[in-house]
């Protein structure tokens, strides 16, 4: 199981939200921000997304595991 599973297996929000009031459709900012900033989020969320496929929980578990002295913890056989 990757990460992408369990982020998939969670209510789908945004990673990155838009601010909820609109901006001044008169500014010269405020007109055009949300779709340059919806298109800049969704490339981060799909890096996001490819990154969490690549790891799987077993090697999360593995790395957390790595951090202690290993006569402190109990053996465990991971599999991936």
């Amino acid at each position: 199981m990757t990460l992408l599973d369990v982020y998939q297996a969670i209510p789908d929000e945004p990673v990155f939200g838009l601010h909820s009031s609109e901006p001044n459709p008169e500014c010269c900012v405020g007109c055009n921000i949300q779709p340059v900033l919806t298109h800049v989020y969704d490339r981060a969320t799909e890096a996001l997304r490819k990154s969490l496929a690549q790891t799987s929980v077993a090697d999360v578990l593995r790395d957390t595991l790595a951090l202690f002295p290993s006569d402190a913890i109990p053996h465990v056989a991971l599999r991936n």
